[in-house]
């Protein structure tokens, strides 16, 4: 019998395949690379922070860790909803930062050739909305965009990302 060991791998020459979270906003479709996701949790009770800016629903005491939590529907524009059984909080790696994205609902997980993957067009870039990175079409062929999460938390509000970072790190009696 031959071993797994003495068994050689094979490379596969086929594209790169890329997984994406993919969610809704309103009715949009949204994702974010897969890699940044720790986990998708149902909402729980959010702290205000004082003169944060309008998209900071606030700070959230995961497992005696403080993580920010950012209203999507807010930061994209979109109306507010009531709140509904589907809601998640999704949990996201920006940089070393975590934090949490507040979501209508999670769709699942699209796993596509990265060639599928389209360009955000310049006329994004003109008008500002550095948001986005690019889109793709979910398996029913409609667009999905793929969100940018460090323009994300950029604003023109005046923001104290020092005292945020410090209370994403403090620790909950």
């Amino acid at each position: 019998m031959k071993s797994a060991a003495a068994t050689p791998l094979v490379a596969s020459s086929g594209p790169e395949v890329v997984s994406l979270c993919s969610f809704e906003v309103n009715g949009g479709a949204f994702a974010i690379d897969l890699r940044r996701v720790r986990e998708i949790l149902r909402p729980t009770k959010i702290t205000a922070v004082p003169k944060a800016p309008a998209f900071l629903e606030g700070v959230i005491d995961l497992r005696g860790a403080v993580l920010p939590v950012v209203d999507l529907r807010k930061r994209l524009g979109r109306p507010q909803p009531a709140a509904d059984p589907l809601n998640r909080l999704v949990l996201a790696w920006v940089g070393r930062r975590e934090i949490g994205l507040l979501v209508d609902r999670v769709a699942g997980v699209l796993r596509l050739p990265r060639t599928e993957l389209l360009p955000a067009p310049d006329l994004w870039l003109e008008q500002g909305a550095r948001l986005f990175v690019g889109a793709c079409h979910d398996p029913g062929g409609g667009l999905v965009l793929l969100l940018n999460l460090r323009a994300l938390l950029e604003s023109s509000e005046p923001v104290d990302v020092d005292a945020l970072r410090r209370l994403s790190t403090e620790r909950v009696p």
